[in-house]
């Protein structure tokens, strides 16, 4: 998404009640969209994927605001408007910055729903297992972060090395479910987000030894809600499968048949849905000790 388009969707939210700010962390400083919901549900936290933003959930943001008490997210450093960590674009830096950006939001008195897609849900799932106080389910939405090998990560990071738009229009191609009707619109935009530098410097660090372990997923004492498309073409299915293989007896699993890889963008209205309707019986029963039926 451009930085105009971001500005624009920024806007939006702000018109719709959202809070735009900077938050301070070890690293630098990370910006930040919260608001005081109209509903009565638990507060709900959304982590954005590689390349994306807070801003690519304003629809999502917006629908949720509905139904919390309280929605919030975090840009990742290096991430839409979060500036460059000071030591430069990690593992690490992403890390620390965002987990600390969330810190500042969600008191360990009212912990929060953590909804992330894509690395967001990498994120999600690490950041419950280092801040279980402040985490009080996990809603993940085609997650990254599952064990492969070094040959497989590699693949998968070249997918986002875009060298041409030709390549952006591909990679637009695996990231919808159907062809977006603005695609060779949207194309160089696309190309010139995946092309920067402080992009490309993260990838080329980016180290297969930190990806999530089996028993890290087996662990998961969180309600969590795993929603995968079926016409997601950005991660491979064998990363489906290993969370399919790992996640806890509790989870509520979902495959809808005509998501792709970012139902925010193509069908936000329905995942606003499914994750009301998660929050609502998560409410009802006490967190990790009833398990939850899955659903196909």
């Amino acid at each position: 998404m451009s930085r105009a388009l971001q500005r624009v969707s920024r806007w939006w939210l702000e018109r719709n009640g959202f809070r735009s700010r900077i938050v301070h962390t070890s690293v630098g400083d990370v910006h930040a969209l919260e608001a005081r919901g109209d509903g009565t549900l638990p507060p709900v936290a959304v982590m954005h994927g590689l390349s994306s933003a807070s801003s690519q959930f304003a629809a999502v943001l917006r629908g949720l605001k509905r139904s919390c008490r309280r929605v919030m997210a975090v840009d990742a450093p290096a991430h839409g408007f979060s500036p460059v960590p000071r030591t430069g674009p990690s593992y690490e830096t992403l890390r620390n910055g965002w987990f600390e950006g969330l810190d500042r939001l969600i008191p360990v008195g009212d912990p929060a729903f953590v909804l992330g897609n894509s690395m967001g849900g990498f994120a999600a799932l690490r950041y419950a297992a280092t801040r279980p106080e402040r985490v009080r389910g996990l809603i993940l939405v085609s997650p990254g972060g599952a064990k492969m090998t070094a040959e497989r990560f590699e693949e998968l990071l070249d997918s986002f090395r875009l060298r041409s738009v030709d390549d952006a229009l591909a990679f637009l191609g695996r990231l919808f479910s159907r062809p977006h009707p603005l695609r060779r619109w949207i194309a160089p935009f696309v190309l010139r987000e995946l092309s920067k530098e402080e992009l490309r410097i993260l990838m080329d660090r980016m180290c297969v030894l930190e990806l999530l372990a089996p028993d890290e997923i087996e662990s998961i004492r969180h309600p969590v809600l795993f929603i995968w498309g079926d016409q997601d073409r950005i991660l491979p299915r064998e990363s489906r499968d290993f969370f399919l293989k790992h996640l806890p007896p509790h989870a509520q699993v979902v495959l809808p048949p005509h998501f792709g890889h970012s139902p925010q963008l193509e069908h936000p209205q329905e995942l606003v849905e499914l994750t009301t309707q998660f929050l609502s019986a998560a409410e009802l029963r006490a967190p990790s000790t009833e398990p939850t039926p899955s659903v196909a």
